[in-house]
């Protein structure tokens, strides 16, 4: 709220907190010149700053009532002020005292009070007059008494104006809360409503006997009852908190304002009321935005560090299986191991998906053949006694997505599907294409307008109950035992899902069902080759030319792992533990370097960073760079660096050796781009 003093508009004479100081100053002045003047004369000056000063308290006392009488039109004008409807104090002489921003930006100051001196000659204190606006527009106001002959002015609606009349004492503060187009109560120490006025009633559905206050609403911090004792002994001024509403189907939040009426009226306690359930609901969200930026920073760390010893132990795994058959008593032992390591990679992407932090492997595929492949798996998952049914539309329109992670994410549902039907039943799995002709807004998600493929997964289980289904897409909520739920499934389809451009809903009744809904853009670009997927055992193809490559790599294991594999392949390999000693040892290298094999991450000197020095002193090299992280932690670092290839960790033999080998064979040469964000890869 703005208090505006008008400077046309400002109250006769000095105002009283002049005064006051005034008074003191010349008391305090007095008492000085009495030490140093003639004895006879001592008396004379204490008496008179003595009455000085008993005139500055009275002054103190009367600033203190009138500001205790001011409190009333205070709060409502500021309740007026969060709800848009204009209102002010005038004082004795009819002038605007104190309005609030509405009213500041409805009215001109000047013409204002020109108006209201002209209307109110001869009115009653409890009036309606006409004002113009801004607009020329007329504009009804009520004016209802305030104590020490100050009026409040609020603009009423012209439809249903309400009738105002002389009234005093605890009459004119009922008369203030039933003119205020605010929830307003007057309410006892023991939270016993007292007067509720329309607007209040209307918010807490309020009955002819109200239950007390503290019955209506739960304070989240100090319980109302004794926000409501400590205003009315003194020990608090009062204030405003967000208060939870009890009695009512559907979660709601309210914010209450507390304030002493002052002693013209009793004494009595003012609430204020306004809705506060979409602000609360705008904080949990924010909230939550920040735990799962927290989560992604703590997941992308943990992620970096696993992929570092996940890559040692799959690459060590590799190179065993190299000198071990199929018939060999340790190979299934060594495939176990790789299995498992493929296991735990996949629980690292997790991690990052739900944080929206992995990389994705994008290209473009019709939905109905992804789904059909998964049919059998899907069978399997559900067993005996869950049945699924495939539903497909016609001509569905193309995605590109990550193959493996939209399996996923289908998977993920069909189970959590299953899982509601303890007793068993069909989930059904239908595909369509959907087009948005405008933008649409559901669950605060903004839906561009557009064509997109829409994947409905639906069962006839248990259903999802309203208080959990804002909660179900949150990290590590789940509703299942602990042996049997880590609460990261949803979380991961969501972050899959929005990470693919896609927008994902929930629709559920207890006892009726559950249906996801998933939305994904329809791909009508030219179409892509789908990657196959790795055998299981790694395939070493020979290198018809030689090589030197200089790998760079601060984790002694994954460093021991790539040189033994690009040593297979025929290739020279000179190794560094960090960019210093990266930039030596390519000083020092008797032949040309071909390749250079870095991680982005190293203690000092980073990758691009000794890349970039080397490339200025040296010459154009090609380069590969590998990391843990994920490629959107690395599109935040300014490289400055073309024709470079990325390989995440944790990478297989078959992995390297493929990148390595394409890269040599591409002939492209990477170069420094000044002012370049992010690397590219080409």
């Amino acid at each position: 709220m703005r208090l505006s003093l008008p400077d046309a508009l400002t109250r006769r004479g000095p105002p009283s907190t002049g005064w006051s100081a005034l008074l003191m100053l010349a008391s305090l002045a007095l008492l000085l010149a009495a030490v140093v003047a003639r004895p006879e004369l001592h008396m004379i000056f204490f008496a008179v700053a003595a009455a000085l000063a008993g005139l500055a308290a009275v002054q103190r006392d009367r600033m203190r009532d009138r500001d205790r009488s001011l409190s009333v039109g205070r709060a409502m004008i500021e309740a007026c002020d969060r709800n848009g409807v204009a209102a002010l104090i005038l004082d004795d002489a009819g002038l605007p005292q104190i309005t609030n921003r509405s009213c500041a930006d409805l009215f001109d100051r000047l013409a204002l009070a020109s108006h209201l001196t002209d209307a109110m000659q001869g009115a009653p204190e409890a009036t309606t007059v006409t004002v113009p606006d801004l607009t020329g527009q007329a504009r009804s106001l009520m004016l209802v008494a305030l104590p020490r002959g100050r009026r409040l002015a609020v603009v009423q609606a012209a439809a249903d104006p309400l009738p105002v009349g002389p009234a005093d004492g605890r009459d004119a503060l009922l008369q203030l809360l039933d003119a205020v187009p605010v929830a307003m109560m007057e309410v006892a120490a023991d939270g016993a409503i007292l007067h509720a006025n329309p607007e209040a009633r209307r918010l807490l559905q309020l009955a002819r006997d109200p239950p007390p206050l503290d019955e209506l609403l739960e304070g989240l911090g100090l319980p109302i009852g004794a926000r409501l004792t400590d205003l009315a002994e003194g020990r608090t001024r009062g204030g405003t908190e967000t208060a939870r509403q009890r009695r009512v189907a559907k979660e709601a939040y309210l914010q209450l304002g507390l304030r002493l009426a002052g002693p013209e009226f009793g004494d009595r306690i003012i609430a204020v009321l306004s809705d506060a359930t979409e602000l609360k609901a705008l904080e949990a969200k924010f909230v939550q935005s920040q735990k799962m930026q927290a989560v992604g920073q703590l997941a992308g760390g943990v992620a970096h560090d696993f992929n570092n010893l996940l890559t040692a132990i799959s690459g060590h795994c590799d190179l065993l299986l190299l000198r071990h058959h199929r018939g060999d008593s340790d190979y299934g032992d060594l495939v176990q191991i790789r299995q498992n390591t493929n296991r735990a990679a996949a629980l690292v992407r997790q991690l990052l998906a739900f944080s929206r932090k992995q990389t994705l492997q994008l290209s473009v595929f019709q939905l109905r053949d992804i789904l059909s492949e998964l049919t059998h798996l899907m069978d399997r998952l559900l067993g005996a006694n869950v049945t699924l049914r495939m539903v497909h539309g016609q001509d569905l329109h193309r995605v590109r997505v990550d193959r493996r992670q939209l399996e996923q994410v289908v998977m993920n549902l069909v189970v959590n599907a299953r899982d509601a039907m303890p007793a068993g039943g069909e989930v059904q799995v239908e595909t369509r294409n959907t087009r948005f002709e405008t933008e649409t807004v559901r669950d605060r998600a903004r839906i561009h307008a557009g064509d997109y493929v829409q994947i409905d997964v639906r069962d006839r289980g248990v259903g999802i109950p309203p208080d959990q289904i804002e909660k179900i897409f949150e990290p590590f909520f789940t509703t299942k035992p602990p042996s049997e739920g880590t609460g990261l499934g949803l979380s991961t389809v969501y972050g899959i899902v929005k990470q693919s451009g896609g927008f994902i809903f929930v629709d559920s009744s207890e006892g009726e069902g559950t249906c996801f809904t998933i939305y994904l853009p329809a791909y009508t670009g030219p179409a892509e080759a789908a990657a196959e997927p790795d055998a299981l055992a790694p395939i070493i193809r020979k290198s018809e030319a030689g090589g030197t490559i200089l790998l760079v790599e601060d984790e002694v294991p994954v460093r021991s792992f790539a040189a033994r594999a690009l040593q297979l392949r025929g290739y020279q390999v000179i190794e560094a533990g960090t960019g210093e000693e990266a930039l030596e040892k390519l000083a020092d290298a008797p032949s040309a370097v071909d390749l250079v094999v870095s991680d982005i991450m190293l203690p000092g000197l980073d990758g691009p960073g000794w890349v970039r020095a080397a490339l200025e002193s040296h010459g154009p090299l090609r380069v590969i760079f590998i990391s843990g992280y994920s490629e959107s932690v690395l599109e935040d670092r300014e490289l400055g660096l073309i024709h470079t290839r990325l390989l995440q960790k944790p990478f297989s033999l078959q992995d390297l050796s493929d990148v390595v080998a394409d890269q040599i064979q591409s002939g492209k040469m990477t170069e420094i781009e000044p002012g370049a964000r992010g690397f590219m890869v080409q």
